[in-house]
């Protein structure tokens, strides 16, 4: 038999090469379908958009391995397939990339076949690096995409990415390139897929409900997909199984696995919209395939949305935790009961420029992670951007560094319980709970003025506090704004959370 791996190549540099969200948000959904309904169209032959439903039920149905070509994987990003002669599976490929050229200029894709022996024990993930290795000898023999759009002879450069203009948009009165265009024009497919959520989304970033100019980049992904998928080999083949057992387990389990984590990440983002009071327009979905989402978000609703989103992702992975399960051949596996996500939550003026923005949510989903490191957790970190100069996470945090070394900020935040590196996120709902109680006047804002220096003078500037409280609840509420825990204090997260969420009714 033979084995076929289609990838995209270069998805940063293809998906942010506009720094405006509408464009970024068509070349997120072109990746996405470049590598599901196209690959499938090029099987079936024929020319559609699907749902996961749809996408799902077709490659259930598929005829076994072995007969015709197989579809064993289909999802942002990368295909697998399987086939019994290697001029199918080309021609597969070849429909696929000739597509991407005439739909989606810009976009690279790369192919590669190779034998698979399903009778040599782990012959699938065998062939599967192999294929790996043959596609980036592959890959270094295509033209690159930049390469395509050349501006010589003299051509108009496009106002929006600086690659040669070929299409005029007539409302804005602009010249665009033609992978501008064609990303602009997939939103359109990308409103369509989504369009089953409760809430309307908005389609465009100025839609997005505003509170005081303010709004928020989310960037969401899963923990642990990437190593739970490269031990997929040791869990669904272990040498213990037939050659030919091993391998059809390990197709099945690898179909199944891909199948529900994405269906997964579209219900606990479904399910996120439905957050009470969510008004509509709050949510601009940007990138939203695999295990990983984008999204602006009204500054408002930020924080909730984001919480939301990575309670409901534990919950809908339950089903793919149960696939491990069920596919697991290996004597000592211990599969997860669910999935853990992190999102990075940056929170920016309105017309601070999309790309830095998103750059400080990765940012800020990075330092998230450092959490479930020492557990499996769901965490958040945020940071609200006064400044406009920087978008550097280790810069503003060195700027939110008390003279003595205490750090003004609690994240990241771990949803149930606690880490080494995490804060409970019950702890941030103590303390903007406590500003209600213990009110955000004179008093507390010298205890925000007096953590700047440090724990000394926070002390200080506590009793003072206390000392002009009147005692009772207003005391023990000042008290769990200044407390400080593993160096961190959450008074200026309170604020901030405050200042952006109470006032617009979202807590």
């Amino acid at each position: 038999m033979f084995f076929a791996l289609i990838e995209t190549q270069g998805n940063q540099r293809y998906i942010f090469s506009s720094n405006r969200e509408k464009a970024v948000r068509g070349a997120s959904e072109l990746l996405f379908r470049s590598t599901t309904d196209w690959v499938i169209d090029a099987v079936t032959a024929t020319h559609r958009s699907r749902s996961l439903d749809e996408r799902a039920e077709w490659i259930r149905s598929q005829a076994p391995v072995g007969d015709g070509v197989h579809v064993v994987v289909a999802t942002s990003g990368r295909a697998v397939l399987v086939a019994p002669d290697r001029s199918s599976l080309a021609g597969v490929i070849s429909s696929v990339t000739a597509r991407a050229l005439r739909e989606a200029p810009g976009l690279t894709i790369t192919g590669a076949v190779v034998e698979l022996d399903i009778d040599t024990p782990r012959g699938f993930d065998d062939a599967f690096h192999r294929a790996r290795t043959r596609l980036g000898a592959n890959a270094t023999m295509q033209q690159p995409a930049v390469a395509r759009h050349p501006l010589r002879p003299a051509m108009r450069p496009c106002d929006e990415t600086g690659l040669a203009a070929t299409h005029h948009d007539g409302v804005k009165n602009r010249w665009v390139s033609a992978q501008f265009h064609s990303q602009v024009s997939a939103t359109v497919s990308s409103r369509r897929r989504l369009s089953g959520s409760t809430a309307v989304l908005a389609d465009n970033v100025d839609d997005v409900v505003g509170e005081r100019s303010w709004r928020a980049v989310v960037h969401a992904d899963g923990n642990g997909v990437g190593r739970i998928f490269s031990d997929l080999v040791s869990l669904f083949a272990p040498d213990r199984l037939g050659a030919r057992e091993g391998n059809l387990n390990h197709i099945e389990g690898y179909r199944e696995l891909s199948l529900e984590l994405e269906r997964a990440t579209e219900e606990a983002f479904a399910e996120a919209l439905t957050l009470e009071g969510l008004p509509d327009g709050a949510v601009m979905p940007i990138l939203l395939g695999g295990d990983d989402i984008i999204a602006q978000v009204a500054a408002a609703w930020a924080v909730p949305f984001t919480r939301g989103y990575l309670a409901a992702f534990e919950r809908t992975t339950a089903a793919a935790g149960a696939v491990v399960a069920r596919y697991s051949r290996s004597a000592d596996a211990v599969p997860p009961r669910h999935f853990t996500a992190c999102a990075g939550v940056a929170v920016v003026k309105a017309h601070f420029p999309f790309g830095p923005a998103a750059d400080l949510a990765e940012a800020l989903l990075d330092s998230a992670k450092t959490a479930k490191d020492s557990g499996r957790v769901s965490a958040l970190d945020f940071h609200v951007s006064y400044d406009s100069t920087s978008s550097d996470l280790d810069t503003l945090r060195e700027r939110r560094t008390a003279a003595d070394g205490l750090r003004l900020w609690g994240g990241p935040y771990v949803l149930a319980g606690s880490t080494e590196v995490g804060t409970a996120v019950a702890r941030l709902d103590a303390a903007c709970g406590a500003l209600l109680v213990g009110g955000s006047g004179t008093q507390v804002h010298a205890m925000r003025e007096a953590a700047r220096v440090g724990d000394v003078r926070l002390a200080t500037a506590l009793d003072n506090a206390i000392a002009v409280s009147g005692g009772g609840p207003r005391t023990d509420a000042l008290r769990t704004l200044a407390e400080v825990v593993d160096n961190r204090v959450l008074l200026l997260d309170a604020l901030e959370l405050d200042d952006i969420e109470r006032k617009a009714g979202s807590r």
